[in-house]
């Protein structure tokens, strides 16, 4: 599923919010604030600086995984690149409270990143 999702992916990074969403991928973020956080960062990670278009995939992770009346609201996310989100994940191992999850929770999200595409096709020349 996630091959076909790719394969829907444009220039537009956009476009990637809606093949993730159109194949359950399960985002955390509604297609409305990944879209704003992606925006509000320029569609490049807030942590390094790598982007979209410099042929980046970019998740829209949260900073703290507590679920509560905020937990759909952009300045509970940042926008980074996978392989930070997987190194935000893996540093909480054995305190995944701190970021409110249970530890299985932050084990399943580490199995998933670790399995997802880090590069998206689009890079730009």
């Amino acid at each position: 599923m996630l091959k076909e999702a790719l394969q829907l992916v444009g220039e537009n990074p956009e476009v990637t919010i809606a093949a993730m969403f159109a194949f359950g991928l399960g985002l955390a973020f509604s297609k409305k604030t990944a879209r704003e956080i992606g925006t509000r960062a320029g569609w490049k990670s807030e942590i390094s600086g790598k982007s979209f278009w410099d042929g980046w995939m970019l998740h829209m992770a949260h900073i703290d995984h507590t679920k509560n009346e905020t937990y759909d609201e952009a300045n509970r996310g940042l926008c980074v690149t996978v392989p930070e989100h997987l190194y935000m994940h893996e540093d909480a191992r054995g305190k995944a409270g701190t970021i409110g999850l249970q530890e299985c929770q932050n084990n399943f999200a580490i199995r998933q990143l670790r399995a997802t595409p880090i590069y998206n096709k689009h890079k730009k020349k």
